[in-house]
């Protein structure tokens, strides 16, 4: 079964900050791509956390995805519940669990992020 992944156009002003938040049981990895940028990636393994990076963007409309990697394996169960902000706007979430027999699953979706 995949991820499901649900995202939403955002528009944010400068200074842009990415927040990347995850409360989950699972090995999760989380990654973004913005237009014209080398994707940002955080691994969060079983810990509730953030990972805050300041975002040198100028003003425009950038096409963006996330891809929500989760995997169970160990004491790690395979619940997840992660989500992507640009400046605390909530840009995509994905929550759920892996279904057994299945030990890994996936999933992503595209945004629009606008920068004014």
């Amino acid at each position: 079964m995949t991820i499901t992944v649900v995202t939403n156009d955002v528009e944010v002003s400068r200074p842009v900050k990415l927040t990347l938040a995850d409360h989950s049981g699972a090995h999760v990895i989380l990654t973004v791509s913005i237009e014209n940028r080398p994707p940002i990636t955080h691994v969060f393994d079983f810990e509730v956390g953030e990972l805050r990076v300041p975002l040198s963007l100028p003003k425009g409309k950038y096409h963006c995805s996330l891809t929500v990697q989760a995997f169970k394996h160990g004491a790690l169960n395979g619940m997840y519940a992660s989500e992507i902000l640009f400046n605390k706007k909530s840009a995509g979430r994905a929550d759920g669990n892996i279904d057994p027999p299945a030990t890994f699953d996936v999933g992503f979706e595209d945004f629009n992020l606008t920068v004014k």
